[in-house]
């Protein structure tokens, strides 16, 4: 029970208060680039402050599907990843495997793993 509470009380940690547009992981994808609010901010297009990412994380300023296709490709995530999933609590080592494959290979990376879901390898 205890370890319970403490699972879901570190996961809340990593997510902003469900105020406007509910919890999101924004905090967590920008720690895990090893990015500051400032640097992120900077890195959208078109940027932004530091403290409008402070606003986004704490959610005091919702972070809306907008704001999630704006933030994922300076965060080098998929916008429902941001609202969705851990990265500290992810398979990380898949994320970043696929994530330095160059675009041009993907879709080979792609039909690789299928091969794995198609042949009953899968569980």
């Amino acid at each position: 029970m205890r370890e319970d509470f403490l699972a879901d009380y570190r996961q809340n940690g990593q997510m902003a208060d469900d105020k406007n547009g509910g919890p999101n992981y924004l905090r967590a994808w920008r720690e895990y680039r090893k990015m500051t609010q400032e640097e992120l901010g900077a890195a959208l297009v078109p940027p932004t402050t530091g403290s409008v990412i402070s606003l986004l994380e704490e959610g005091e300023r919702g972070l809306s599907l907008k704001w999630l296709r704006k933030l994922a490709p300076a965060l080098r995530t998929r916008p429902g990843w941001i609202a969705d999933l851990n990265p500290l609590e992810a398979d990380t080592r898949t994320l970043e495997l696929v994530e330095a494959v160059p675009d041009d290979r993907k879709e080979q990376v792609y039909r690789i793993i299928e091969t794995f879901l198609k042949d009953g390898t899968n569980g």
